[in-house]
């Protein structure tokens, strides 16, 4: 089993932007499915929230997964590990937001982020979903490994 720490984040980790933009209220969209095939173990979801609205506006984040980048089925949640994040619906708490779901268990190459709005009198949510792996280790180094 890999470790699933960076010990060298600017040659271990890899960063995927799947969605970057506004969302309309009460709306769904897809973001783009990323390639993680060079990443090793598990994935964490990294999300960030521009200003959200009124105290009733949901932002919820699922996670899918894909064998071929095309047919799309949920991450499952594993223990405590969830593959869906939904955001309290209050501004206070969801304005300029960042967060990191600490583990994501996905079984399949790709992955895309399923951004949901409900709720709330905002016309448009701005909002950031990437992905933060750790590349696989190849060859010989100096350095640590597990």
């Amino acid at each position: 089993m890999s470790a699933t720490f960076l010990i060298d984040v600017k040659n271990d980790a890899s960063y995927k932007q799947s969605y970057f933009g506004t969302i309309a209220s009460n709306a769904t969209t897809n973001g783009t499915g990323v390639d993680l095939l060079t990443d090793s173990g598990p994935t964490h979801l990294i999300y960030q929230t521009g200003d959200v609205g009124d105290a009733t506006t949901q932002v919820a984040i699922k996670i899918k997964q894909s064998d071929d980048n095309s047919t799309f089925t949920d991450v499952p949640s594993v223990g405590e590990f969830p593959g869906s994040v939904t955001l309290a619906g209050s501004a206070t708490v969801n304005d300029n937001q960042f967060g990191v779901v600490t583990t994501i268990y996905r079984s399949k190459r790709y992955v895309r982020a399923v951004v949901t709005t409900s709720g709330g009198s905002v016309i448009s949510v701005p909002i950031a979903v990437g992905f933060l792996g750790r590349k696989k280790i190849t060859g010989t180094g100096n350095g640590a490994q597990l």
